[in-house]
């Protein structure tokens, strides 16, 4: 396992213990989400973990904005299991205040957020 890949898995797996969660994100769907950056593999790498489930939430803690995202980047949603196909969506984020914009690249499914939250609606 290479190190950015077991420091990810660590940081993630950690998650539920975690007191100084930054970011939900509610999946309003009946589709599983995932995202990565340009400094990121895919979130499934965590497993489960990295993975959203439909009708369900999950909190990003500061340690992930910390390792992928240290100032502001572009974070990168698909509604599968595997970060493939097209993206439905590029959210930037500062990894201090949250989200500042999106832009949603479809009409299926809409996100939207601010802050320190994002929500994804829609489907079929």
């Amino acid at each position: 396992m290479n190190t950015k890949k077991l420091i990810a898995t660590a940081i993630i797996a950690m998650l539920p213990i975690s007191g100084f969660a930054e970011l939900v994100i509610n999946n309003k769907t009946k589709s599983y989400g995932t995202a990565k950056t340009n400094m990121s593999p895919c979130s499934s790498i965590a497993g489960s973990k990295g993975i959203l489930n439909p009708d369900s939430s999950l909190t990003i803690p500061q340690a992930i904005f910390d390792l992928y995202c240290p100032k502001k980047c572009e974070v990168w949603v698909y509604m599968n299991k595997s970060c493939s196909g097209s993206k439905i969506a590029t959210v930037t984020v500062d990894s201090k205040t949250g989200v500042s914009s999106v832009n949603n690249h479809q009409k299926v499914f809409t996100v939207s957020g601010s802050g320190k939250e994002v929500n994804i609606m829609g489907g079929k």
